[in-house]
């Protein structure tokens, strides 16, 4: 199994798994302590979970904003980089792999060594590569689909004017 399959089956599986009444307490937790951030942590984390994308989404600009904002946590995942690591994953389950890659690659350069990050490396390239080929292929079948209609109308147009002549 590659790496795209096995981080594809980790989110998949945090999502099954996602316990709402968890998420809720968490939030409770920080709407009561709205400066502490590891309250907002644990929230953003978990919200980065919901089988909901715009939950996912609100958890995932949560979690950039703790990395913007110096709670990262470091940039290894071993030395507290959890957050720069769980808005990657959260990145990733968005289908967002161009910033998702940025990140990855920062934290990449900061543990080179790490077997982790070298996985979450692999897994998040290649899924922007099939991304890009996936786009490259739709701009490429719209451009053909502009031609054929352009080629089409042109036809028609020939077509009409050549009538047009005959009953002059």
């Amino acid at each position: 199994m590659n790496d795209f399959n096995r981080l594809t089956e980790r989110v998949q599986a945090s999502i099954v798994s996602f316990d709402r009444a968890s998420m809720d307490e968490a939030r409770h937790r920080w709407q009561a302590a709205p400066a502490d951030e590891q309250l907002l942590t644990a929230y953003a984390c978990l919200l980065s979970k919901s089988p909901v994308t715009g939950e996912r989404r609100a958890g995932a600009r949560h979690l950039e904003a703790l990395c913007r904002g110096g709670g990262g946590g470091g940039g290894g995942v071993g030395d507290g980089g959890v957050v720069l690591f769980e808005l990657i994953v959260a990145l990733f389950s968005l289908g967002e792999y161009h910033a998702a890659r940025e990140h990855v690659e920062a934290m990449r350069r900061e543990q080179p060594d790490s077997a982790q990050v070298a996985m979450l490396h692999r897994a998040i390239a290649h899924a922007h590569q099939m991304q890009e080929e996936a786009s490259r292929t739709r701009r490429t079948r719209e451009a053909m689909a502009t031609t054929a209609v352009g080629a089409v109308g042109a036809a028609i147009l020939a077509f009409a004017f050549a009538a047009a002549r005959k009953k002059e």
